[in-house]
């Protein structure tokens, strides 16, 4: 559980401010309450929080999560999407999941 804390301004190519990535096969649990995102910025994906499963090689494949955001404020997160040349936006200036439906 993450609870009462403050991410602002934080710069990353993907996941500006704050990453959980799962590694086993299901049973992946991430709580985040009462929690400020402000200011954060990713080039790519995930600029407040990014979720994904990884596989054994440490690629991004869909997976299973509980994950629980509340109580938090996301304020002025951005994605340009620079990596893919800009055209295309970015994906999660608030929250990015890679998962599938369960």
């Amino acid at each position: 559980m993450i609870r009462n804390c403050i991410f602002a301004d934080n710069r990353a190519f993907s996941s500006g401010a704050l990453t959980y990535y799962g590694i086993s096969a299901g049973g992946n649990a991430l709580t985040i309450e009462q929690c400020t995102f402000q200011n954060n910025y990713a080039g790519y994906s995930g600029a407040a929080i990014d979720v994904m499963q990884l596989d054994a090689a440490g690629y991004g494949v869909p997976g299973v999560f509980s994950v629980a955001v509340e109580k938090c404020s996301f304020l002025d997160n951005s994605v340009d999407n620079y990596s893919q040349g800009g055209a295309n936006g970015g994906v999660g200036a608030g929250i990015n999941t890679l998962a599938r439906a369960h």
